[in-house]
């Protein structure tokens, strides 16, 4: 359903009036005209799909009346799907609408909307520093918002946040913390395990890389607390080298399914490792280096129980060669990362590789008919408060019918319409969408859960 046909039901209903459509709780001047301010945070994973019912006008399913006007930090290139940070202005029913996004992720997004004082805690505490005081970033607010008149980087509160979970199974749960507005769920949002880069993986007679081809959930709660031997994995005795995980940080959403899908547990602590051109930011947000030999690097560190607040990162780590990387132990490095789709086809395109997960590669199909089950819900929530105009917006990309569990519901807001969601396609064994549309899936998890295994639906 297209904002234009919300507002309108909305009035239609009186659950609008004309007066209060046009105010917002944050408003801004560009070029001598008042817009509605509406701030969007939330999962990096959807990121594309969110920019994509933006850059779309109202005639083909999206959010503005027009492709609307972007601005980016200090003025640079255009957005594009994978940008995480930009502004876009413009006119939304004929109502003048500029909309910010900084997507953090999705638990520091769902935090961010509880509006607490403090953010989420994140102790560093390892071989690349020590930041007793840091919380995680985009907690307690975010704070990459593009001013759309100075094209610089400012604080705000956020209005709404795409997650790639639901509330019941986030680090802010009702109780004890306040119920969220759910918008519904947008579709399913799709993740996968890789194994970093070696462009030389039989050196040394080793094929422990070569061999290690396939990972299952019980392997993977293991690895996540302590490295494990690549026989573990292969079966092979032979297979001698060190296997270390790579991922995000607890603000992640991607972590969130990753701890739900292996069954580890979404507040056990993790060991997770990175390669040591890694460092700290001064407010302790762990940054990625640049893409090169991991042996060059200086070889992989722990991070401990933290990780990268982007997959982008998570991709980086993946794409570093691995080739004639030891470990201190003397064996040769494996790294295994958990990602979302579009961070994993970066990773497998700068020469990582895709694992199967209990037996079965990740594409639309194993994940519509239930077979493969590393996916989330993923959900567009709102404070447990807001005004007509943030609710509007909201409608609008989420849709007037909101979903709550697959199988019920026709899919209308401008993420479907617009957002280039997966499914349906000639031959969904070959594709591997970010997210699955609603209307595609055969097979959902227990009482539209996030936790659990998927079954086909009755």
């Amino acid at each position: 359903m297209k904002i234009q046909t919300t507002i309108a039901t909305a009035l239609s209903l009186g659950l609008l009036s004309a007066a209060t459509v046009a105010r917002a709780d944050s408003t801004v001047q560009i070029g001598g005209t008042t817009y509605n301010e509406v701030f969007i945070t939330g999962s990096t994973a959807a990121r594309g799909n969110v920019f994509h019912a933006v850059d779309t006008a109202h005639s083909g399913g999206g959010v503005f009346d027009s492709i609307p006007t972007f601005v980016t930090l200090n003025n640079g290139p255009a957005p594009t799907t994978s940008t995480g940070a930009y502004t876009a202005y413009g006119t939304i029913s004929g109502t003048p609408y500029c909309l910010c996004f900084d997507f953090s992720g999705s638990e520091a997004g769902l935090w961010a909307l509880q509006r607490q004082a403090s953010g989420i805690p994140n102790p560093v505490q390892n071989a690349l520093g020590t930041n007793s005081t840091a919380v995680i970033p985009g907690t307690p607010e975010p704070t990459g918002f593009i001013d759309p008149n100075t094209a610089n980087a400012f604080t705000a509160d956020a209005d709404l946040s795409m997650a790639d979970t639901s509330q019941a199974v986030s680090l802010s749960p009702a109780p004890p913390y306040t119920a969220l507005h759910d918008y519904g769920i947008v579709g399913a949002v799709t993740f996968e395990w890789c194994k970093g880069k070696n462009s030389n993986p039989t050196a040394g007679g080793d094929t422990s890389w070569t061999d290690l081809t396939n990972v299952t959930d019980p392997q993977l709660n293991y690895l996540l607390s302590s490295s494990q031997i690549a026989f573990y994995f292969t079966g092979n005795t032979n297979d001698q080298d060190d296997v270390y995980p790579v991922g995000r940080n607890k603000a992640s959403g991607t972590h969130q399914n990753t701890m739900l899908d292996t069954l580890h547990g979404t507040t056990v602590a993790v060991n997770q490792y990175v390669v040591s051109n890694c460092t700290y930011s001064a407010s302790g947000a762990l940054t990625a280096g640049s893409i090169e030999a991991v042996s060059t690097a200086g070889g992989i560190v722990s991070v401990g129980n933290d990780g990268f607040d982007s997959g982008g990162s998570v991709a980086t780590e993946l794409s570093c060669d691995e080739a004639s990387a030891k470990d201190s132990f003397g064996y040769q490095i494996i790294m295994l990362g958990y990602v979302g789709i579009s961070d994993a086809t970066t990773a497998i395109g700068n020469g990582a590789a895709a694992l199967r997960l209990n037996g079965v590669p990740e594409n639309d199909e194993t994940v519509e008919n239930g077979t493969y089950s590393f996916w989330g819900h993923e959900h567009l929530y709102g404070t447990a408060s807001e005004d007509a105009a943030v609710e509007a917006v909201g409608t609008a990309l989420g849709g007037t019918n909101p979903i709550h569990s697959f199988g019920a519901g026709t899919p209308n807001g401008a993420l479907e319409n617009a957002g280039q969601l997966g499914g349906g396609e000639a031959n969904p064994g070959s594709t591997q969408s970010t997210i699955i549309a609603p209307q595609f899936m055969q097979a959902d998890k227990p009482s539209g859960s996030d936790a659990g295994y998927s079954a086909p639906l009755l």
